[in-house]
Formats: C-alpha cells, structure tokens, sequence
C-alpha cells in the first residue's frame, strides 16, 4: 500500500513538473528578440540627423531609449519606439552613448551601446584683416584670418565670374604674396576646412597699380686715359632718374665704393659731381689703373647701373734735380784722411738714382775714365802726391725707363806732401764716467785728469734703506748719481765721505798682466830649485852615478 501510495505520489510531481516546463518554454518563446542592432559607434556631422533603430520580434514590444551616465543611465524623454531620431544634431551630444531597453509581459532584452560622434566646422575667430588693399606692384599682399577646429586651410583669389583660384602656396593664417597684376580687381578670402565641413571669411578687394618704370640709360660714360695726379671727366645720364650716386669698381668687380667713401680706397683722390650726370676725378693717383666708373640711377620705377667706364692712368715722366755738386780742394796728404767728393741728387717720382765717378790726370772730358767700383753718391779720392780731376755722372730710372745721364761739374783734387802736426785742443773739457780732457783735432787727448766731485746728498740713507747722493765735478761738471749704503751715518745736510775713486780699466789691465808675469816667474823659480834638490838627493853615495 505504502509503496503505491509512493508511486501515484512520484507521477503527480513529475506530470506538474513537466507541464510548469511546458509553460515555461511557451512563455520564453514570445520574449523580445533583437534581430537588427544598432552599431557600436557612429559619426554625424553637427546640424545632420542622428538616427538609431532597432528591429525586435516578439509579442506586444515596448521600447524605452536611455542614455549613458556615469552616475547612472538616464531613460531620454519621448523616445519610446524603436527609432531613436534629433533632428539638428549639436555638439552637446558630441561623445553621448544610448542603448534600446525592449521589453513585453514575457521579458526584456538591450540592445548594444552606441557611442555617438558629432563633428563640427571650424570656428571663425578672425575675419579677412582688411576689406580693401591698394598696392604698387611689386609691394606685397599681406591678410590674416583665423579659425579653431580646422583640419586645413587655403587662401583663394577671384575675379568677376571666373572660379576661384586657390593661391599656390598659401596654406597657412597669414597670407604673404607679391601684388602682381594678376590680382588687380581680385577678391581674395581664406576658407578652413575639416571633415564636417568648411568656414569662409569675407572678402579682401586687392587694387594693384602698375609700379613706374625704372630708369632708362641714354648715355653710358666713356673710358679715360691721365696722367697720374691729373683729371678725368665722366658723363651719364638716364630717363626717368632722379638721382645719381657713382660708383667707383674695381678691375675684377670685387670692390665697389659709393662715390662718397672712394677715399677709402684712393686718399688722395679728390671727388666732384658724385651725385650728378658729371664726374670729375682729380689728383688720380697710380693704383687707380685699371679701375673703373658707373653711375646709379634712382627713379621712382627702381634703379638702373650704366655701364662701367675705364680709368687708364699712366706714370709721370721722371724729373731729376741735381742739389749740391762735387767740390774739391788742396789739402796735404795726412790733413784731412776723411776728404770725400759728393753730389746730391733727387727724383721727382721717387724712382731709382744711379752714380758712376770718373777720374783723369788733366781737366779734360775726353780723358775721363770710369772708376770701377765707385757708383755711389760718394767718392773717396785716393790720396797720394799730385792733381786729379773728377766728374760723376747720374741717371734716373722710373717708370720703365731710364733717363740720360747727367755729368757733374769736372772738380780738381790736389794733395800735397806730409806737413808736421801741431796739436790743438779744444777749451771745451770732453769727458766720460771717470776722466776729463781736452781733445785735439787729431784725437789726442790733453790734461786728462779723474773727475773732482762735489757730493750733496739727496736722500738721507736709514738704517735699513739707502740713500742717494749727487756729485758734480768741479772742473768739467760732469754729474752722477750714487747710493748711500743703508746705517752710513751722513745727515740730510752733512757732506757726505767721498766714494771710492772708480779704478781704470786699463790700470786694472796692466795691473792683472803685471801679477801674472810675477806669479809665472816664481813658478819656474820654484820648480828649478826642486831640481836641483832632486839631483843632490840622487848622488849622496858620492859614486856619481845616482844610485
């Protein structure tokens, strides 16, 4: 019985079991299915339309739209279909995530996150910098816009009907371009792009003028050939100039000088005319050769250079002058031993002077002979017994050329025989650091005497630091400076002791010659009496042999 009972209990639960998990598969088969998504991210353009969709089956759906917060996801108002839709996408939406709740009676289910990424254009911050420019050409077209958010930026020009022309190269906020004709009448604007889209900044109206023409030559200067230190004039003009500054260039064109800073190269030179059609050089010195000289002409259109003009300056001709000429004279033979014949001489050029001395035994030009070796502006005669006539001739060589020689007047030297000497000394004491004398005109010296001195001191010495005195010789009144040695016991007004007489050199010499000739005697005396010694020592057995 308890076993039956057992079993009709065990079929009851197993049949309620299996109809509770019929029911059960019948309620989970008319759930919310999702069958289309929404994707995991999307990228709309601000202004667009942001539309999300989801598809679900099931029985009897309603939907709910949410949006992600950190703080918790908020349900977004009246979107409760299955399309989630803002018409005019901002960017306050800009990074927002949202997600599709589904539900019925028989369940729910979510679809994915969907991150949303609005793009916006960029922003203008600055408009074109000026409305309006009007130029010369050749001056340069300056404008400055600005955006944020832009990916790229370009400057564009436009005239009338005709497309615009982006300007090559100008990709940046500032624009800097030359104002050529080709943007007379233009409207040029900057446009700053990304991937939402482009802003454009107003229009700059661009007026250019044609710039003036330059100068035009109509005259070149023409080359010139001077003497050194003389004058060259140069002419040059040009339409359209008004003003000229010429130039002074260098042979090979490395060294230019405004005519206001030529001295710079050329001191000398003297300048007129710089800043006019004519110029005049003068005083040109030599290294001017092979210089030359353009003109600058300034006008409104620019500048033009003429074309340059040579400077050929030549050397001045050699001058010589003749000074002083030779002079001669009768002298004994031991009267004057210094006697020279001499002929001054310069040139005006600073070129090169050359001598040649001639000589013959009587006054005539057609016995002259060259002396060898005498070609300098000085001659020494030789000087024996008798009369000999002389000349110099001198020539000039300077600037590649060599003048004809010029003689000098023809001059006699006469020496005769020996004449006895008989001194004559000067009154005037001559004298040196120790001696004073009288001095002949052969040299020789009289009354030659050591100087007296007369001391005054000058600084009283101390017991560690010298003094200083002062000596003046009473006869000759040479004057000297000599210490006083440190703790000499001399006043500021006492005389002090004489110093010691320094010692002549040559008596000093004489005196160490003296001393060794004394010293050499006794050497050989001493060493002759140590012989003698040995010998006696030698023979003292008295065989006369030494043994």
């Amino acid at each position: 019985m308890r076993k039956f009972i057992s079993k009709r209990l065990f079929a009851v639960l197993m049949s309620a079991i299996l109809i509770a998990a019929l029911g059960t598969t019948a309620l989970a088969d008319d759930a919310p299915v999702i069958n289309t998504d929404v994707p995991a991210a999307l990228t709309v353009i601000e202004g667009q339309t942001l539309t999300l969709t989801v598809e679900a089956t099931g029985g009897e759906l309603s939907y709910q739209w949410y949006r992600v917060h950190p703080e918790g996801d908020a349900p977004v108002e009246g979107q409760t279909s299955n399309t989630y839709q803002i018409a005019a996408v901002d960017a306050s939406v800009n990074g927002a995530a949202f997600y599709c709740f589904v539900q019925n009676t028989a369940g729910n289910t979510q679809s994915s996150v969907c991150t949303v990424t609005v793009l916006s254009k960029p922003v203008l911050t600055q408009d074109v910098s000026t409305t309006s420019q009007t130029l010369t050409e050749g001056d340069t077209i300056a404008l400055t816009a600005g955006a944020t958010g832009a990916a790229g930026i370009q400057w564009y020009a436009k005239k009338g009907e005709e497309a615009p022309r982006p300007i090559d190269g100008a990709t940046t906020a500032s624009l800097s371009v030359a104002a050529t004709m080709e943007y007379n009448g233009a409207d040029i604007y900057c446009q700053f792009v990304n991937d939402a889209g482009a802003v454009t900044t107003s229009f700059c109206r661009i007026t250019v003028n044609a710039k003036p023409a330059a100068p035009v030559t109509t005259k070149d200067p023409t080359g010139e050939t001077v003497t050194e230190g003389g004058r060259a004039i140069f002419i040059a003009r040009a339409d359209g100039a008004t003003s000229y500054v010429w130039r002074i260039i260098s042979a090979d064109g490395t060294q230019v000088y405004d005519y206001t800073a030529a001295r710079t190269a050329f001191p000398s030179l003297s300048i007129s005319g710089g800043d006019s059609e004519t110029l005049t050089l003068s005083n040109i010195p030599y290294d001017m050769n092979g210089w030359k000289v353009a003109c600058l002409f300034r006008g409104e259109g620019g500048e033009t250079l003429s074309g340059a003009a040579g400077v050929t300056v030549t050397k001045k001709a050699a001058s010589l002058s003749i000074i002083t000429q030779p002079v001669g004279g009768t002298m004994a033979v031991d009267e004057n031993p210094n006697f020279v014949l001499s002929i001054q001489a310069t040139s005006s050029d600073g070129g090169t002077l050359s001598y040649q001395w001639y000589s013959a035994a009587t006054n005539s030009t057609a016995a002259m002979k060259a002396i060898l070796g005498a070609t300098n502006s000085s001659y020494k005669p030789e000087q024996t017994e008798g009369t000999t006539y002389y000349r110099v001739s001198v020539q000039l060589t300077g600037n590649g050329t060599t003048s004809d020689p010029y003689y000098s007047n023809t001059v006699p030297v006469t020496f005769t025989a020996t004449k006895a000497h008989t001194h004559s000394f000067s009154s005037v004491w001559e004298h040196n650091d120790i001696s004073h004398w009288h001095q002949c005109t052969c040299g020789e010296h009289g009354d030659e005497a050591f100087h007296t001195y007369t001391w005054t001191v000058l600084k009283a010495p101390t017991a560690t630091e010298d003094g200083e005195q002062k000596g003046v010789c009473s006869v000759c009144g040479y004057e000297t400076i000599q210490p006083i040695p440190a703790g000499s016991d001399v006043g500021e007004d006492e005389t002090p002791a004489k110093p010691a007489k320094k010692t002549n050199t040559v008596l000093l010499v004489i005196i160490g010659v003296l001393a060794a000739a004394v010293i050499a005697v006794a050497v050989i005396l001493v060493r002759k009496v140590l012989r003698q010694k040995d010998d006696e020592y030698d023979d003292s057995d008295g065989d006369g042999d030494n043994e």
